[in-house]
């Protein structure tokens, strides 16, 4: 049988580990900086495969961006999930 309490628990769990990961993504937001640097580095000083850094310097900033893009998502889903689970505790109480 379906436990609504189950299921608010279950989303507060996930919204923790997506805490959990948010925080290591930050941690790995430094290393993403000292691509960048290098990279720019590499590029200022005309190096011999100029290009292909450049394109790989942009795919890391497009993938971190894109990575930063679906956490937020996934944030704002949870914590809509989040309100319907009280929600609905909130009319299964009442009712």
């Amino acid at each position: 049988m379906f436990c609504r309490q189950d299921s608010l628990y279950s989303v507060e769990a996930l919204l923790k580990n997506h805490e959990r990961f948010e925080l290591l993504m930050e941690q790995q937001a430094d290393q993403v900086e000292g691509v960048r640097a290098f990279a720019a580095d590499l590029e200022s000083q005309k190096h011999y495969a100029h290009d292909e850094i450049s394109a790989r310097r942009q795919a890391v900033e497009d993938r971190h961006k894109q990575l930063l893009e679906s956490s937020a998502a996934r944030r704002k889903k949870l914590g809509d999930s989040n309100y319907y689970q009280l929600f609905l505790r909130n009319i299964y109480e009442v009712g």
